[in-house]
């Protein structure tokens, strides 16, 4: 498990003799975690670039009869990094699941009477952060299976810690919500600039996320949540989570350790060329890229399996039941 990012900031800052800061002196930590966050973003692309199936998760959604669009995921890569869609008619078991073949937008179908046999879909279109169905279902017995890219969560700093939490599991919404105020200090002032923040654990494992805020309250720790908000089946709150600023965010690298020592320096690449170090500057770029290099190769799948054609896939309407 890597580190707390407050200690990564603490090494770029040694790196580069940036040690010596307050309020109103030298560089802020906002700064040194906007260049890891950079970072972050940067190796993720150039690993998806190369080996787009690395980060690849799965969402099953129920279908809903009549029902075209289906949101994508909140951390899909991109908002649309979608690798496979699958359909099936029945509301449970694995055994009829068949995939949907993209199309265009010049073939969506408007209702569901399309004249598909069972008027199950057979293609999908993906616009706008979402999945449409063609031909609509009219069942609300099916399941819809996705396969995407997921995001890495950004990094943020811990901006206070859970002391009382009350959740309404029937409804997946959040009852209460309170910071402690007595041992920490809430960052109102981080919190007040987003509309979405995550609850982590003390590892940084995401619990929830996405949570639409109204307020903070910085004397009496107060969450208000937004009525509008419910939250996704499996997700939780606990005493002692931290808060983190961002719709999907959190305070450690979700990546390989081997990959920390990657932000590190192109953290203090930035630095230094925000201080016109000149004479470290290209010593640290090759390095950079020497690591670059490294990690994405390391990311490559590895396999002495000897690789088959894939079958012939069968789509809904050549299935007999």
């Amino acid at each position: 498990m890597s580190r707390y990012v407050s200690y990564l900031i603490d090494d770029v800052r040694q790196s580069t003799e940036n040690e010596d800061f307050s309020e109103t002196i030298g560089i802020k930590d906002a700064e040194f975690l906007r260049f890891l966050n950079d970072a972050q973003y940067r190796i993720q692309n150039l690993i998806v670039q190369q080996h787009p199936n690395i980060f690849v998760k799965d969402k099953t959604y129920s279908v809903v009869g009549s029902q075209e669009a289906y949101t994508l995921p909140n951390d899909a890569y991109m908002g649309n990094k979608v690798t496979n869609v699958e359909y099936s008619h029945q509301s449970t078991g694995l055994d009829y699941f068949y995939n949907l073949r993209p199309t265009v937008n010049m073939n969506r179908k408007s209702g569901t009477n399309s004249g598909f046999s069972y008027n199950r879909p057979e293609h999908y279109i993906r616009r706008s952060n979402q999945i449409l169905l063609v031909p609509v279902p009219t069942s609300s017995t099916g399941q819809l299976r996705l396969s995407y890219v997921q995001r890495l969560p950004k990094l943020d700093l811990r901006r206070g810690s859970v002391a009382t939490v009350t959740l309404d599991s029937n409804n997946n919404t959040i009852t209460t919500l309170t910071l402690d105020v007595s041992t920490d200090t809430v960052d109102t002032t981080e919190l007040s600039k987003w509309t979405r923040v995550s609850l982590v654990d003390a590892e940084g494992n995401v619990k929830m996320s996405n949570i639409q805020i109204d307020a903070v309250s910085g004397s009496t720790g107060e969450v208000t949540v937004n009525a509008s908000f419910s939250y996704q089946d499996g997700e939780t709150i606990e005493v002692g989570n931290y808060i983190v600023a961002g719709d999907y965010a959190t305070t450690h690298i979700q990546l390989d350790d081997m990959v920390e020592r990657y932000l590190i320096a192109y953290a203090t690449l930035k630095i230094l060329q925000r201080d016109s170090n000149i004479m470290d500057l290209q010593t640290q770029q090759n390095i950079l890229l020497e690591m670059e290099s490294d990690i994405v190769s390391a990311y490559a799948e590895i396999s002495d399996d000897i690789t088959e054609i894939p079958d012939i896939i069968s789509y809904d309407d050549d299935w007999t039941y």
